[in-house]
């Protein structure tokens, strides 16, 4: 076992260096034994397809902290941020092991958090706090508190937005990794900026080593105050979205 860990960590480091991503060889180590202990608690909770450590390197480590390379030019002042749906705890947990930035992991799943908090604690991951709450709670709870909120594809880029809207501080960041969104849902995201108090910054294209896929990143910035009235209720976000005309209602 312990052969394959390391071959599984030389294959790390390289892929990482490759893409000019700088991770110490500590924070390699983090990086893979969290992989492995997700795929072990996989047995009994479901956090992720990727059964494959090699596939997870790629589509799990590699994915998240491709974001790093985009978000670090944004602003020198990250020290907090919020990953929307951590799921197994990605991209939350490498970005926050590899900058140091103060982590909070949210899922609508209790199973999943519970299961991450074990993961957690094995690793002793000082910075990530974990929280089993709704997005719009959250919101209510502690509005405008991150500089920076992530998401991988947990819904469409307009919900997001919209999630993400109340809880950004000024000048804040929203990141969100897609997969190949249509020219409808992107379109939709671009008609409720303004009512957000958003702005698009980028939107960025990168293909995963090896054939893994194709991740389109998209880069929001809090420039004013929200327009509407938010977080609306619970789950109201998809049921009605700010780009329908009734989605007051």
């Amino acid at each position: 076992m312990e052969d394959n860990f390391n071959s599984y960590l030389l294959l790390l480091k390289k892929e990482l260096d490759n893409l000019r991503i700088k991770v110490t060889d500590a924070q390699a180590v983090l990086l893979l034994k969290h992989l492995l202990l997700v795929q072990e608690k996989n047995k009994d909770v479901n956090l992720t397809h990727i059964l494959s450590v090699k596939e997870g390197i790629y589509k799990h480590i590699i994915d998240s902290l491709l974001l790093l390379p985009l978000i670090s030019p944004l602003s020198l002042s990250i020290n907090n941020f919020l990953d929307i749906g951590t799921g197994a705890g990605y991209p939350g947990i490498p970005l926050s092991v590899v900058t140091g930035w103060q982590a909070t992991l949210i899922d609508s799943v209790g199973k999943k958090i519970n299961a991450l908090k074990n993961i957690v604690s094995d690793l002793n991951l000082q910075h990530v706090t974990l929280r089993h709450v709704r997005v719009e709670e959250l919101a209510k709870e502690i509005p405008h508190s991150f500089d920076l909120v992530v998401a991988r594809a947990v819904a469409e880029l307009a919900v997001l937005i919209e999630y993400a809207a109340p809880l950004l501080s000024k000048d804040g960041v929203l990141v969100v990794t897609k997969g190949r969104p249509s020219f409808q849902e992107i379109s939709s995201a671009d008609s409720i900026l303004d009512l957000c108090g958003m702005k698009t910054v980028s939107r960025e294209t990168v293909l995963l080593p090896h054939g893994y896929g194709e991740r389109n990143i998209f880069i929001y910035k809090k420039i004013g105050h929200e327009k509407v009235e938010l977080p609306r209720k619970n789950g109201i976000a998809k049921m009605h979205p700010l780009y329908m005309k009734n989605y007051l209602h």
